[in-house]
């Protein structure tokens, strides 16, 4: 990962290490994805049009992103011969909905906020509170999301 406030060149370094890459020995083995767009507007400006989350929140948008946009990647370098793991990862991806034919950054970031946003947002929310036989409280919260 490359971090840097906008103007440092972290473009610059992407487009450098995309073209030579493979020639370079110490990165043998090794591929190198895209997480952003490299030309025109910045994907992750989505963020900014809607309500601040909470530092845990971002974290959890930023893993959700990176797992989503390896995990797309490697789907669909396998293809139908997957193993358990791929099997796995395949459904977990559909069942939250990140899963993506389309593994292009903007794709994935677009499916992340948009989840995000149905959480955060949801359309309905209660709370069912009741007692068990033992007389200990039973909370029970429940969101359309």
């Amino acid at each position: 990962m490359i971090a840097g406030d906008k103007g440092t060149g972290k473009t610059a370094v992407y487009k450098i290490l995309q073209k030579r890459y493979a020639t370079i020995p110490e990165l043998r083995g090794i591929e190198v994805l895209a997480g952003f767009n490299p030309s025109g507007n910045p994907i992750f400006q989505r963020l900014t049009q809607q309500q601040p989350l909470t530092e845990g929140q971002y974290v959890s948008v930023w893993k959700a992103y990176i797992l989503s946009l390896v995990g797309n990647w490697l789907l669909e370098i396998v293809g139908d011969e997957q193993t358990e793991n791929f099997q796995r990862l395949q459904k977990m991806l559909s069942e939250t909905e990140l899963r993506s034919r389309d593994d292009t950054p903007e794709t994935v970031f677009g499916r992340i906020v948009n989840t995000v946003q149905r959480i955060f947002a949801p359309k309905t929310a209660e709370v069912e509170f009741t007692f068990s036989e033992a007389g200990i409280p039973i909370i029970t919260p429940k969101a359309d999301i």
